[in-house]
């Protein structure tokens, strides 16, 4: 397989880097982001645009949490 067909497969299936920790998801799509952008159709663009915001979402929801936990351990001793 050619590495433009590769790379646009990898493009075409991005749903497949969704597996991990959120910071580790975000770089994977990072990495694709520029390769997106050049594609005529900025469909495959604006997805992965959409997925690191969430992922990005989910790096704060974790730390909320864990903020949260620290706060009630202090207050229970």
């Amino acid at each position: 397989m050619s590495a433009k067909k590769k790379i646009n497969n990898t493009l075409e299936n991005f749903d497949d880097l969704f597996v991990g920790e959120p910071k580790n998801i975000e770089r994977n799509l990072q990495h694709l982001l520029p390769k997106a952008e050049c594609l005529e159709n900025k469909s495959i663009y604006l997805q992965i645009l959409s997925q690191i915001a969430f992922t990005q979402t989910q790096k704060i929801s974790n730390i909320r949490h864990l903020f949260v936990k620290t706060n009630e351990r202090n207050f229970e001793t």
